[in-house]
């Protein structure tokens, strides 16, 4: 008989092979394996391996000893060792490998059809009897049997230890509550360490800190069994770690999953990040200018799970410089600047923040913070950017009556109070913020009237309204340099969203002064 590489004996053995146990099933042309018997040693007699090639002795005894027999020993790249054919009952064969995932045994015995043999077989390396079995051979097609014994020792030297995010299917070192962490175990056996783990060992899994919510899982009962287990090796792929539903945090915790055997353990670690209700504010910087801005507040729970609960309500504060805007709840439209007790709606509730007639004499960057009446809530903030003055207004002719027009002109104001021109360029936006009754702005470029306007060059003018009555009266114009155009061209300025503006007041009457 030919000496069949790897792939042809785990063909044979996929494709020929029947197993049974001590009887006999025909089938046509199908040789009959057995099911192999492992039976490990009482006790353990750890031994240390001197070097990183392992000793493979590999036993077999038939007791068809007048029929011939053959034994092998492959590795992951083909036959390690082989012994016979020859009679006798017995054969040992010698081999030495430094990788043992892949070693594999294999027995053949040339008997003719339907000829019954019993064996025993002993796998000892490095002195040590790690796996032993029996069973039978029926001889079938062309007086031929044979069986491959697969690998399993009876004890170890070790074991790997990971924790396999349930989404991903690898590690990711973090738990949330939609994701699973799955104990993954793999104990190894090397020629160079201590064995000590016995196949049949206890395996003891512990979570630290005992953290309430946090809990492993049996996955064929769906059941909790809290922050520590003792399982079978061979049963520690049926557990994983969650996060139960009543897992809260308002900050992030670190707990290590162990998994030991006497003295010997190996642990990872996970990151929880912080599952409790928290503040999302929309936007978190506001560049303030003459218009009011909006901003938008969410609570939540987690990852968007369930909304702010009708219990717990809103603060509102401005922490400093107060003096120079107010806010506006969207409910009630109440105005002030510190609110406490602000209902929501499942979570959500909005404010306007309106600058006063105040006005920094410096660039000015003030807070506002939103927090809640549940003090595990980490409060949110919104800064608020406020420029100082840089555009001088003025009309010309500084005396208008109803019906007249002035021209509207804007000089730059340098840190140092001078008055310097724009260029020619510069883009401006404008607005009447009061008695636009009084008066609207004529824009060449539109060839119209307009109370509001955006990228505007200079030359646009104020036209009193005719007739009014109960004079006098104002208007109230405010100017800022155009966004993404003029940023650069103010000094100190970096930003164009730090409009510079200064109000300057129009009376329309008999005669009236701006």
């Amino acid at each position: 008989m030919g000496v069949p590489s790897k792939f042809r004996l785990v063909k044979f053995r996929t494709i020929l092979l029947l197993i049974t146990l001590f009887t006999v099933t025909v089938l046509p042309q199908t040789v009959i394996k057995e099911k192999i018997i492992i039976k490990p040693p009482a006790t353990l007699s750890p031994i240390l391996f001197t070097n990183k090639e392992c000793t493979i002795n590999f036993i077999v005894s038939w007791s068809a000893g007048n029929y011939q027999g053959f034994i092998g020993v492959y590795g992951n790249e083909g036959w390690l060792t082989t012994a016979g054919w020859s009679s006798g009952g017995a054969l040992n064969c010698t081999a030495t490998s430094s990788d043992l995932s892949g070693v594999g045994y294999q027995i053949r015995l040339n008997l003719p059809e339907n000829v019954t043999s019993q064996f025993t077989y002993v796998i000892v390396i490095n002195g040590v009897t790690i796996q032993s079995g029996m069973g039978t051979l029926v001889g079938r097609w062309q007086n031929f049997a044979y069986t491959n014994i697969d690998f399993y020792p009876t004890y170890y030297t070790g074991f790997d230890f990971e924790l396999i995010d349930s989404r991903y299917g690898w590690s990711t070192g973090e738990l949330y509550m939609n994701r699973k962490a799955n104990i993954n175990l793999s104990p190894f056996l090397n020629c160079d360490t201590i064995p000590f783990l016995p196949n049949s060992a206890l395996i003891n899994l512990t979570i630290e800190p005992e953290i309430k919510g946090v809990s492993f899982f049996n996955w064929e009962t769906r059941d909790t069994v809290g922050w520590s287990q003792t399982v079978g090796l061979d049963e520690t792929s049926n557990y994983y770690v969650a996060l139960l539903p009543d897992y809260f945090s308002n900050e992030e915790r670190i707990i290590k999953v162990t998994a030991s055997y006497n003295s010997y353990n190996k642990s990872n670690t996970l990151r929880i990040p912080p599952r409790y209700y928290s503040i999302l504010i929309e936007p978190t910087r506001v560049y303030m200018n003459w218009l009011s801005k909006s901003v938008d507040v969410f609570g939540f729970l987690g990852d968007w799970e369930k909304p702010l609960p009708d219990t717990i309500q809103y603060n509102l504060e401005i922490l400093n410089n107060s003096r120079l805007i107010d806010m506006v709840l969207w409910n009630n439209g109440e105005r002030g600047k510190v609110f406490y007790n602000i209902p929501h709606d499942y979570g959500y509730f909005g404010f306007e923040v309106i600058p006063t007639s105040e006005k920094p004499l410096n660039d000015d960057t003030l807070k506002i913070r939103i927090s809640t009446t549940d003090q595990r809530i980490n409060p949110a903030e919104v800064e608020i950017i406020y420029p100082a003055q840089r555009i001088h207004v003025e009309f010309n002719p500084k005396t208008v009556m109803p019906g007249d027009t002035a021209n509207v002109v804007l000089k730059k104001l340098e840190p140092d109070g001078r008055l310097t021109n724009f260029l020619e360029d510069q883009l401006f936006d404008f607005r009447i913020i009061g008695g636009e009754y009084f008066g609207t702005i004529f824009v060449p470029e539109y060839g119209d009237t307009t109370d509001e306007g955006w990228y505007v060059k200079q030359g646009f003018k104020f036209i009193a309204s005719a007739p009014i009555e109960n004079l006098p009266v104002e208007s109230v114009l405010m100017v800022k340099t155009s966004e993404g155009f003029a940023g650069s061209q103010l000094p100190e300025n970096g930003r164009i969203e730090e409009e510079q503006r200064k109000i300057n007041k129009s009376q329309s009457s008999k005669n009236v002064n701006v």
